[in-house]
């Protein structure tokens, strides 16, 4: 009888580690990604050709502009 315990929190063992791995795997993708973006957007700001402060007033002037359209 002590053996199936013994085995079954064996088993139990395994599939709470194996959750665990994935979701640390999960993770770890995830911070590879904002690194990588972070690294683009400073490679895209150094060479001049990422300006987020005009991209923003364009968009904000164009909805601003859409909006009195529509007011009329």
């Amino acid at each position: 009888m002590s053996s199936t315990i013994v085995s079954t929190q064996a088993r139990l063992r395994k599939v709470v580690e194996k959750g665990r791995d994935s979701g640390q795997g999960m993770l770890e993708y995830l911070g590879i990604l904002v690194v990588a973006a972070l690294l683009i957007v400073g490679v895209l700001t150094a060479m001049g050709t990422f300006k987020p402060e005009e991209k923003a007033e364009t968009q904000i002037s164009d909805i601003s502009d859409a909006l009195d359209n529509a007011r009329g």
